[in-house]
């Protein structure tokens, strides 16, 4: 539990905070990675009207590689973690 904000309800039961950001952090990841792609993609897009079409091609395969093999190894991480560590109001002893 964070020691600066503690959540709590109307019978003063705390929240776990700590695995509200921690579960938020996990499911970012998959908008990082779609963000990467992109950036990718636009790289290679760049290429391609420089003439380089050889690593344009490059790019956008890897770009192809890295959402379809680790956008769901991502999101499933992000659902163990979900499930091992659910966001759920604590008993107000437990820290």
């Amino acid at each position: 539990m964070s020691r600066d904000t503690i959540l709590k309800d109307e019978d003063d039961v705390k929240y776990s905070y700590d695995n509200m950001r921690t579960q938020g952090w996990l499911d970012g990841h998959v908008s990082g990675l779609e963000a990467a792609v992109a950036w990718l993609r636009e790289r290679a897009i760049e290429l391609f009207r420089k003439g380089s079409d050889e690593e344009a091609t490059r790019l956008r395969k890897l770009s192809e590689e890295m959402l379809k093999e680790l956008g769901p190894r991502m999101e499933a991480s992000a659902k163990r973690h979900e499930k091992d560590h659910p966001i759920v109001i604590t008993d107000e002893d437990d820290d």
